[in-house]
């Protein structure tokens, strides 16, 4: 519930049997029983603090583990220097020791976009979302107790909440923390308006409470009576809500007319009409005061009814009207009450939709045990983002996935240019490594500037952000040209011979690109405007015999309305069935024409097919192209030239499981000493799949050769 009036501290002293009064389990209590009996006389207020933390999360429902971790968390200095430590827990050590690692980021002076990282970087950061939550609620306790805790530390840390803590805890739908932060960090940071708008409430909370829960009995008996089945709720708002509000509108607090408000939900449409009626049949409604976000919803989809009456005594009340499934809409989806508060660009997203599902599993302590919501709150789901450090302190955002190349390119495009190593929490790693949120990057800068083209490689992993690769691109742009088509030309005859075809076929290719002919086909690719891999792979489309008939195989457990063929596109229509033709069986990413058979379906050629290329019927031939999600898996031979060696095999393996490659058979072929062949019969999904594996294959120490077996 809501409050206009930040509580004030427990009692000095009533610390004391705090552990045995907050935790239910025995052995647990006992245990923070003997360290409390450890600590120090003088620090009695860290005690204190201790004890307002654990009971905010008790609140919570979040279990024993995290409430002894709040009692714990002002005192972590204290423990550290207690002879003999204390032994705790292991559940209970491992939270306290990720709060620790959440308090060990600086807050201070932050901007508004440096902060939203942070916020975001913050939940990253904790596997064990109890820790955030710990973190939330041992804010709190210091900015209650304003005679014991200096000015210039309540101020400081009234600021951390406005700038983080309290919209995270908006974000997570802990209403029960966020309406504390705001209101005690709004009377830390505007003392004067502050009291001001407690003056004008002039009412304590139980007063307001007991007003809007009258307002809430009398409105659901009114639609009972009516024959609409709803939920009423409501509450006052909070100080600090009326303050944003104030500043949003440019009003005064007499032109505030939601500072009590109520909520309908009901199960359609013409319902929230009807409501709406009786409440204007019941109560004065306020001119200017009423917004129908259902028949114009908001640009985020947000839809509800909003009215403002005279309600009971003549006071002021919002009343907002939806069905559940809007209400669903508003409180999880893209239209959730933090978005349309605190805004946020298509950026955002991605970290929103996990918020939701972070709030509902919160939610979800309503219908289980602590202990099992404790299970389901130690997980990590940020994975689409990481957020790493700079030398200095500041905070980076980045796709997963990306490394360190994308991190230096990020900084400075000459960091960039001159990146020739990198270290992750001062220790060296490959360029190619990914980087995990919370690391410390520092990248190793050379004299002379230069990317490596092999960084422009997809298939190598080393620059996976588009703004790295096009700054590397722009580089090579701007050297000569003869040393881009030189260099060029190495790669695409290093991808034809890979392949097993020859570059007959290159002046086609090159026209087909877009550019009149080989040389400036090789110029592109040195430029890293086209890569050797796409050259390749056209050539393979076009060299009749260069693709061997493919042994088809299916996945595991198609849909059932997908067996027995492959998903093409026929004259724009996606999902149309095709059955790959044995003669030349064609692999996705093959050129293709179907063939239309009487009584049996469509049949799926190479262009270059014999049988297409002398076919009697043209008018049976139509144009077709792979479906997007082509359910089927090819086999294809490979032949790997090698240096017999120990974990070999195992690299090998290892680039064929990152490509997500299935093995269905190994042999190996004559030797000559230490140097040896490997045959291999994998499944791929397509041509461009065998190119790639192949070129990162053939870039492993000791691997000679790879190439796809005729």
């Amino acid at each position: 519930m809501s409050d206009a009036t930040p509580s004030a501290p427990p009692p000095a002293g009533s610390a004391g049997a705090a552990p045995a009064e907050l935790v239910a389990d025995p052995e647990l209590a006992r245990e923070l029983a003997a360290i409390w009996a450890m600590l120090p006389p003088e620090m009695e207020r860290e005690r204190d603090h201790g004890v307002q933390t654990a009971e905010l999360l008790r609140e919570l429902d979040l279990g024993d583990e995290a409430v002894a971790a709040g009692l714990l968390v002002p005192l972590r200095a204290a423990l550290a220097d207690l002879d003999p430590a204390p032994a705790l827990a292991p559940g209970v050590a491992e939270l306290l020791a990720a709060t620790g690692r959440l308090l060990e980021i600086q807050w201070e002076h932050l901007a508004e976009e440096r902060a939203e990282k942070l916020r975001q970087m913050f939940l990253v950061m904790a596997s064990d979302l109890r820790a955030v939550l710990v973190l939330l609620a041992s804010r709190i306790p210091p900015l209650r107790d304003r005679e014991r805790v200096p000015a210039e530390r309540r101020r400081r840390l009234a600021q951390q909440c406005t700038d983080v803590f309290a919209p995270l805890a908006n974000r997570l739908g802990v209403w029960h923390l966020k309406w504390q932060l705001e209101d005690l960090a709004f009377r830390e940071l505007l003392p004067d308006m502050y009291r001001e708008i407690r003056d004008f409430l002039a009412q304590k909370r139980t007063v307001r409470t007991q007003y809007v829960d009258a307002v809430v009995a009398d409105l659901a008996a009114r639609l009972r009576a009516a024959g609409v089945d709803a939920k009423v709720y409501g509450r006052p708002k909070h100080i600090a809500s009326i303050y944003k509000k104030m500043v949003r509108k440019g009003v005064g607090l007499d032109e505030i007319y939601d500072i009590l408000a109520v909520r309908v939900l009901v199960g359609t449409v013409p319902e929230c009409y009807a409501v709406l009626g009786l409440v204007h049949e019941q109560w004065e409604p306020i001119p200017g005061e009423f917004d129908d976000y259902i028949a114009r919803p908001k640009g985020n989809d947000y839809r509800s009814l909003h009215t403002a009456v005279r309600g009971p005594e003549d006071r002021p009340l919002e009343v907002q009207i939806r069905t559940r499934e809007m209400h669903e809409l508003a409180e999880y989806g893209v239209a959730a009450h933090w978005r349309y508060k605190e805004g946020g660009g298509r950026g955002a997203r991605a970290v929103a939709d996990k918020i939701d599902w972070l709030r509902r599993l919160l939610e979800w302590k309503d219908g289980a045990g602590s202990d099992d919501l404790a299970r389901a709150l130690q997980t990590d789901v940020f994975r689409d983002q990481v957020y790493v450090f700079t030398p200095g302190g500041d905070v980076v955002d980045l796709p997963e996935g990306a490394t360190p190349i994308d991190f230096a390119y990020r900084i400075h495009t000459q960091v960039g240019h001159r990146c020739r190593g990198a270290k992750v929490d001062g220790k060296m790693v490959p360029l190619d490594q990914p980087l995990e949120s919370g690391q410390r990057v520092e990248i190793l800068t050379g004299r002379t500037s230069g990317p490596s083209r092999d960084w422009l490689a997809p298939h190598l992993g080393y620059a996976k952000t588009a703004s790295a690769r096009q700054k590397i691109r722009q580089y090579f742009r701007s050297q000569r040209r003869e040393e881009a088509a030189a260099e060029g030309r190495e790669l695409v005859r290093d991808a034809l011979a890979r392949a097993g075809v020859e570059d007959d076929r290159l002046p086609e290719v090159a026209r087909a690109l877009g550019y009149p002919g080989p040389e400036e086909l090789y110029a592109a690719v040195g430029f890293g405007d086209v890569s050797a891999q796409q050259v390749a792979s056209r050539c393979l489309e076009r060299t009749p015999g260069a693709l061997p008939p493919a042994r088809a195989r299916k996945a595991p457990a198609p849909p059932p309305s997908r067996r027995g063929g492959e998903g093409v596109v026929v004259a724009g229509v996606e999902g149309v069935l095709g059955q790959p033709a044995a003669c030349c069986m064609p692999v996705p990413g093959d050129a293709v024409v179907g063939y239309v058979r009487r009584g049996r379906g469509l049949a799926i050629h190479r262009r270059d097919c014999p049988n297409v290329v002398h076919c009697q019927e043209p008018e049976r031939l139509v144009d077709v192209s792979w479906g997007a999600g082509a359910g089927t898996r090819y086999d294809v031979d490979i032949r790997l030239a090698v240096r017999d060696r120990p974990g070999i095999l195992r690299d090998i393996t290892d680039v064929l499981a990152r490509e997500g490659i299935n093995v269905t058979s190994a042999h190996t072929g004559p030797s000559d000493g230490d140097e040896g062949v490997l045959d291999l019969t994998v499944q791929v999904g397509g041509s461009d799949q065998v190119l790639r594996v192949l070129d990162r294959l053939a870039r492993l120490p000791d691997v000679h050769h790879a190439a796809r077996r005729r």
